[in-house]
């Protein structure tokens, strides 16, 4: 077996992904073959370098894997993606090929919902202007009022992997929970002890409401001036998703009556402009993009993703972080709708 690893070494990224104990997992599978190079491969270089490969290592930027740079690809049978979203690198090639895609989704999707929920207890129980207050004067000298979970109804918009996950948690608390979901059914729900509902009903009635829809042409600006105005007053918005999946200036101008308060780990923006009209709010608390999934998971990512490839190729049909081309395309492809 030939496998070819695109991403460079020599940084961060890789070392965190391919770390010795994933490099030797990967090298238990064939013959590996790294990136010379110091930044990522040309699409026509990789193009040349996936000839007789087997297996390609991908992660975060990677191209699209279409006909044109699938055209020398004479043996490729898996991708392996070790980031979450492989909306970027689909095209219906692989499906004409047969290529099987493995995707990081499912760990991370464990670990994004662990931030989720401690972004939620978090903002109810005013740590950060608690722990803020202890560094500055040594003893908080005003009582803020705090809120919990216990008999809270938590909205969920979206249920993919995250949501899921979260949804799981979530039954070890004392919550009611709806999800927004045009996928989901009434049955699947039911095992979360949810309930399935509109868009408006999320927003008219939950005091918590976790953000999870995927970015894409349905998803931008989902969430807009019309939902924002039916949340309760003192209700907690939290976004872990994407900034545009919100109308970020319908939510500043919400957030400036002071109704309604937000802990936001994404932006339409990032990094978050200077200038932002976030910025200052006070019931608006600001996360630079740190919700998940967290680093230690990165290294697990790449070893299970090595289990799947040796099931694969020792003919097992069940492999854990296989994901299809149809749930791929519902994931986030930012490239599109990032703003500069």
């Amino acid at each position: 077996m030939k496998i070819l690893i695109t991403k460079p070494r020599g940084n961060d990224v890789f070392n965190t992904f391919f770390t010795d104990n994933a490099i030797k997992e990967i090298e238990k599978l064939g013959e590996v073959k790294y990136n010379p190079h110091n930044r990522e491969y040309t699409r026509e270089e990789l193009k040349e370098e996936l000839k007789d490969i087997d297996v390609v290592f991908t992660g975060w930027g990677a191209t699209c894997y279409d006909s044109e740079l699938l055209e020398k690809a004479n043996k490729l049978k898996i991708i392996a993606h070790t980031g979450g979203s492989a909306a970027a690198i689909i095209s219906d090639e692989l499906a004409k090929r047969n290529i099987t895609l493995l995707s990081g989704n499912r760990l991370y999707a464990e670990s994004v919902a662990e931030g989720a929920l401690t972004y939620m207890l978090m903002a109810q129980r005013k740590m950060l202007k608690n722990i803020s207050d202890m560094e500055t004067s040594g003893w908080p000298s005003e009582y803020h009022f705090t809120k919990g979970l216990k008999s809270k109804t938590v909205g969920i918009v979206g249920f993919g992997m995250i949501a899921e996950n979260l949804a799981r948690i979530l039954q070890v608390f004392d919550v009611k929970v709806k999800i927004y979901s045009g996928y989901l059914s009434q049955e699947k729900a039911d095992e979360y002890n949810a309930k399935v509902c509109s868009l408006d009903e999320i927003f008219e009635t939950c005091d918590i409401i976790s953000v999870h829809s995927g970015l894409n042409a349905k998803n931008l600006h989902l969430i807009d001036k019309k939902y924002f105005s039916k949340m309760k007053d003192d209700a907690l918005i939290v976004n872990t998703a994407r900034g545009a999946v919100l109308n970020e200036d319908d939510l500043i101008s919400e957030l400036k009556t002071g109704r309604i308060r937000a802990i936001l780990d994404v932006y339409e923006i990032e990094p978050l402009p200077m200038d932002s009209g976030l910025r200052g709010l006070p019931n608006a608390i600001l996360v630079p993009h740190k919700g998940g999934p967290t680093t230690d998971v990165r290294e697990i990512v790449t070893i299970e993703l090595c289990e799947d490839i040796r099931k694969y190729f020792s003919g097992s049909n069940e492999l854990n972080h296989e994901i299809t081309l149809e749930y791929a395309s519902r994931m986030t492809n930012e490239s599109k709708f990032m703003k500069k």
